[in-house]
């Protein structure tokens, strides 16, 4: 989950810039555990590797550190040529809606 006081300290407790950000994220990631999925399901280890790098990246600068964790574990495995066990992108899956539902909370 999003450490929504760290990230609001990151900007000086400005809310309006955090609730922008926020938004963004939503905007660009909105349901993207459903194509974590897919992706894996197709073994497709290139754009597993790309969309865990960029959504890695994406979390940790939102100040979210256990999805982010696992992600940099299937970036490893994907760059490596091996597919990641199963339970790791079930819990990415399961993490990512919770930030999703997190952040439509802290935006409503």
């Amino acid at each position: 989950m999003i450490n929504v006081n760290q990230l609001s300290e990151v900007f000086d407790g400005d809310s309006d810039v955090v609730g922008m950000i926020l938004s963004l994220y939503l905007d660009e990631n909105t349901n993207i555990s459903g194509k974590f999925i897919e992706l894996h399901q197709q073994n497709n280890l290139d754009e597993l590797f790309k969309l865990a790098h960029t959504l890695s990246g994406t979390l940790s600068n939102i100040c979210e550190e256990e999805t982010s964790s696992l992600l940099k574990t299937v970036e490893l495995d994907a760059s490596g040529g091996t597919l990641s066990n199963k339970a790791v992108i079930e819990q990415i899956s399961v993490n990512l809606t919770k930030i999703e539902l997190q952040i439509k909370e802290y935006l409503s």
